[in-house]
């Protein structure tokens, strides 16, 4: 293999990590911020006498 094919080769391992490790931190942001949201937007659609209790309401 040549030196070019090469540096081809490890560009392309590191792209694929850089795009695995930005689309893991989104889908992180994407849990996290659902989470944290959770009991507000069980009040908001499923309104019961507690936050918890709306969650489970199906």
């Amino acid at each position: 293999m040549s030196a070019r094919n090469e540096q081809d080769e490890a560009f392309s391992v590191k792209c694929a990590a850089l795009a695995a490790t930005v689309g893991n931190m989104l889908e992180f942001y994407d849990f996290i911020t659902y989470s944290f949201c959770t009991i507000q937007i069980g009040r908001t659609f499923f309104p019961t006498g507690s936050g918890y209790g709306s969650l489970a309401r199906w």
